[in-house]
Parts: C-alpha cells; structure tokens; sequence
C-alpha cells in the first residue's frame, strides 16, 4: 500500500501448521491399517514390520528427533534391563511359570517385551515426534490427544482394547513428553498388559485381539 509517498509492506503470515510432518504420520498408520486387516493371522509378514521400523527410523534420524534411546540413556537402559531380569525371574520361580524351561519362558519375556517396545517406539518415537512438529510446538495438547486417537483406533473392533489404548497411550504419551524414555514406558507397557491378560476374563478382552482375527475362536 502507499500513500504519503510511504510505501507500507504487508506482512506475511506464517503458516499455521507444517503440513510436511503430517504426510509420514498418515502414510504409516494407513500402511499399518492396511497390514492388520488384509494380513493372514496364519501367515505372519516379519519382513513387514522391518521394513516399516526402517522407514520410521529414517524419518526420525532426518528429522533429527529426540527418542529417549541412545546414546544420552546407558544409565535408563541398565535399568531397563533390570526390571524385565526382575519381572522375568518372578515369572520364572513362581508356581508353575517356569514349567516351559528356562529358554522357553525367556523367550516368551523377550518377546513381550520387544513389541511393546516396538508399540511404544511407533507411539511416541514416530507419530508424537512428527505431530509435535507438525502443530510446532511439543507442548500443544493436541499432540498427545491425536496420538492416542491412533492408537487407540488401531486396535479397532476390539472395543476393550481401544479404550484401554486410548487413556494409556495418552498417559504414555504425555510422560514421553516430559521424561523422552521409551524403555520405562514398554516395561510398564509389558506389565499392564500381562495383568490384564491375567485377570480380566477373555471374554472382555478378546485375548487381546483385533482387525479381522478379533472374531476368531
């Protein structure tokens, strides 16, 4: 505008949002959607999960992202390890736990243990890093109400489980957020999950099934 022989620069308005962050977010959950619910519970894809962790992985090394793994945390890693010696040694010396053998039941721990860290690392390694930059600011509450909105409907039509992942993965998120430590939360991931399968009746938590293998006997 000029007037007064003063010419008078509009302004420009910062976008709102960077929308760039938010094209990995929907790529991954669409991929992992897909995988669920067109995928033989018979015939599982390893490869799958592989290739999706890769390219998650290389999103976050790009974008230079905060994961609370390596190489600032030795100290919550040993503790870490620790907790899950612990939890598997009362699992192991307890009535009847060990009765698959020492291999078997570490197995078993091991195998808890690396998917709910795995969950945990897509939760808040993944969609909360890319939606905190997504809305700019880490600190919006947006971005672990939308985090916890996908994971909760990820575990979909298992109803007990979407809520149980929505008021979870919320709280998980918001600690992430303050502590950035993926390995406190998948332990305590692992141990929430193992209760509940323990003492909630099958008939509520559907052994924790979902997508098309959710109606299986």
């Amino acid at each position: 505008m000029i007037g007064g022989g003063n010419m008078t620069r509009v302004k420009r308005v910062p976008y709102r949002y960077n929308w760039a962050h938010l094209i990995p977010v929907l790529i991954v959950f669409v991929v992992i959607m897909v995988q669920i619910w067109h995928s033989n519970p018979q015939n599982p894809t390893p490869l799958f999960y592989i290739v999706i962790l890769v390219l998650m992985g290389s999103v976050n090394y790009f974008c230079k992202d905060r994961l609370g793994i390596w190489p600032k945390n030795l100290e919550q890693i040993f503790a870490f390890a620790v907790l899950v010696v612990c939890f598997w040694a009362v699992l192991f010396f307890s009535s009847g736990a060990g009765s698959g053998g020492f291999k078997q039941s570490w197995l078993k721990v091991g195998g808890w243990i690396s998917w709910a860290l795995a969950q945990q690392y897509i939760l808040n390694g993944f969609f909360v890093n890319r939606l905190a930059a997504f809305y700019k600011d880490e600190k919006d509450g947006r971005v672990p109400l939308f985090a916890a909105l996908l994971f909760c409907v990820a575990h979909t039509p298992n109803r007990f489980l979407m809520v149980v992942t929505f008021f979870g993965g919320y709280c998980c998120v918001k600690n992430f957020l303050r502590e950035r430590n993926l390995y406190l939360l998948a332990f305590f991931h692992m141990i929430i999950s193992f209760l509940i399968l323990s003492f909630v009746p099958e008939s509520i938590t559907h052994g924790f099934r979902i997508g098309p293998d959710y109606h299986s006997p």
